[in-house]
């Protein structure tokens, strides 16, 4: 598995032990369209190396959309989830805990906040991180 899908996976399961209620679902965003809503939808956005040096360590860019229809949720419940959410992403302690030796090791978590949208129909909120991981074993040859 790459990097990529590895972290996705990852932080999928994460948020779906942590998400603010049970109708949440947690997906990989590349599925949005098939969807129900609320939805928590993560997507690593960019992968870039972190340097020639360290060849096997990269620089991830996440975003996790958080969507609900905006007739269903009333304001204060709708900053209750986002809170829980926030509050879920904002520790780097609680991510790179996440890692492991043996699949993705998580070297640093950066939160970088988030932005709001919404329409007649939907009210879509963003969430974006920095992520800094290996696939390999740091000490591997």
């Amino acid at each position: 598995m790459n990097i990529q899908r590895t972290l996705k996976s990852i932080l999928i399961d994460y948020l779906s032990d942590n998400k603010p209620t049970e109708d949440i679902e947690v997906i990989d965003a590349k599925r949005l369209d098939l969807a129900t809503l609320p939805t928590l939808a993560i997507e690593v956005t960019n992968e870039a190396a972190h340097s020639q040096a360290l060849w096997n360590v990269i620089v991830c860019q996440v975003s996790i959309l958080y969507r609900v229809h905006a007739g269903d949720v009333e304001q204060s419940e709708l900053d209750e989830h986002l809170e829980t959410i926030e509050q879920a992403i904002q520790d780097p302690n609680s991510i790179l805990a996440l890692g492991d030796e043996s699949s993705l090791v998580i070297f640093n978590w950066l939160y970088q906040g988030s932005t709001q949208d919404w329409n007649d129909s939907m009210i879509d909120t963003v969430f974006t991180a920095e992520c800094i991981v290996t696939i390999k074993p740091v000490n591997s040859n």
